[in-house]
């Protein structure tokens, strides 16, 4: 059974990685704006929970807790570069976080906005980093454990269908680990 999860993960994940390969091409060829037809209403918490399930197995190699409060959101919205936006922010997170910490994530709305703030226990962002963090390429000071190295497009990536989408992510200062918000419109 264990081996049965693992290999659905295994499977989920690259099919995942060749949406990501997809959307990168796509992205970096046409960089094409957001049509209006592509948008669907998207339970925000449902959608987190999706993500937070296809990172299973990190999560549970990392031993890792999720803390915080969702407030019951929909917004409109392409659910394909949402899922995107969420999941860089998700892997980011689980990446540089220490085995055993925590990831705090608070959903709420303001207004006409949806703000989604996200606390990792890891080694934060150097200052020098700040300025460059959604450059496209761009890797941090910051070393990750990770077995994987990154490409140093997935901010770039999240922060480029966030402002496709009228939002904006933004790396908050911290004393210790790092804290990204994510501000969208809801539009409905």
């Amino acid at each position: 059974q264990q081996q049965r999860e693992i290999a659905n993960i295994l499977r989920t994940n690259c099919l995942k990685l060749q949406k990501q390969v997809e959307e990168l091409l796509s992205f970096g060829a046409t960089q094409q704006h957001l049509k209006s037809s592509d948008r669907k209403v998207i339970s925000i918490p449902s959608l987190l929970q999706e993500v937070v399930k296809a990172h299973k197995l990190a999560i549970k190699s990392k031993r890792l807790t999720f803390k915080g409060n969702l407030t019951n959101c929909e917004i409109l919205a392409d659910p394909v570069q949402l899922r995107v936006i969420f999941d860089n922010l998700f892997s980011n997170a689980i990446k540089y976080s220490p085995n055993d910490g925590i990831i705090t994530v608070f959903l709420k709305t303001q207004g006409s906005k949806l703000v989604m703030d996200m606390e990792d226990q890891g080694p934060g962002i150097d200052p020098a980093d700040k300025d460059r963090l959604f450059d496209p390429y761009y890797q941090g000071k910051t070393i990750s454990k990770a077995t994987v190295k990154g490409t140093g497009l997935g901010l770039a990536i999240a922060q480029e269908f966030a402002r496709l989408h009228l939002g904006s992510i933004e790396a908050i200062s911290h004393s210790t680990g790092a804290h990204f918000r994510l501000t969208l419109p809801i539009e409905i």
